[in-house]
């Protein structure tokens, strides 16, 4: 294991992410709003022209980073790829006129690069091929982020409404989202369970079972929310952020001491 190149990775993924949320805030379309007919403050001018800087220093060393780790393992064209189309990726979530942020579609694409693009880009650059296990391991992954990312958002589903914001809680309506949420956190253990049918050993597939008591929680949180009962979003959102930990947990500490 080459821990240079892992810290090399761990510096492009943040230094993208930063990048992202930059050139976000740039193009936020409530800020950009209030600049149609209305001639901006030099405050708000200001702020803009921060973020843009912050946003193209980060791309820039994200760049340093990239040409470093192909010069480390040899110029590698697939690995080019990976970060090639991280990068596009994002531009597709950030930037007009695709801009999927404001589309519904953003926390799709977060949960991708989370939950697959950032393990399989690791293991590639670590490994130099691909393997079957990632693949098992990282693909519930999505389905709980999404079902996470749906219970700590329905809190600002009022905001959203207000403001018009078009996030995927919006775009799905408040009821479909919370049957969506709960059919995620379903499929999340019938992935897990089906995995085991396919061959992946039983010292990883139990320890994936331990956030199962948390995501019993969140749904049954969900449908107090649906009842009418008085919504209790700390224990949500504890309740999507807890199952997102700790199933990452049991993860790394099952491919650690294994």
């Amino acid at each position: 294991m080459n821990w240079f190149l892992i810290l090399l990775e761990c510096g492009f993924f943040i230094f993208i992410a930063l990048g992202s949320f930059s050139i976000t805030i740039y193009f936020d379309p409530l800020l950009m709003a209030r600049h149609k007919g209305i001639i901006p403050s030099t405050e708000e001018i200001i702020i803009r022209r921060v973020f843009l800087l912050i946003c193209l220093i980060s791309y820039t060393v994200c760049c340093a980073f990239v040409y470093l780790i192909i010069y480390l393992t040899s110029y590698n064209l697939a690995e080019f790829s990976f970060f090639i189309l991280i990068f596009v990726l994002f531009l597709a979530y950030a930037v007009p006129p695709m801009r999927l942020a404001d589309r519904g579609y953003g926390e799709i694409l977060l949960t991708i690069f989370t939950a697959n693009l950032i393990p399989a880009t690791a293991f590639f650059l670590q490994s130099q091929s691909f393997h079957p296990l990632v693949i098992q391991l990282t693909f519930p992954l999505v389905p709980l982020f999404l079902a996470a990312m749906i219970s700590t958002s329905l809190k600002n589903y009022l905001n959203e409404m207000i403001t018009g914001t078009n996030s995927m809680v919006m775009m799905l309506g408040w009821k479909l989202a919370m049957d969506l949420h709960n059919w995620l956190i379903l499929s999340v253990y019938l992935i897990i369970a089906l995995s085991a049918v396919l061959g992946l050993t039983w010292n990883l597939v139990w320890p994936m079972f331990l956030p199962l008591p948390i995501s019993i929680f969140s749904i049954y949180e969900i449908q107090r929310i649906k009842n009418g009962a008085k919504p209790r979003w700390s224990f949500l959102a504890l309740g999507g952020y807890g199952e997102v930990l700790c199933m990452l947990y049991v993860l790394l500490f099952s491919l650690w001491v294994k």
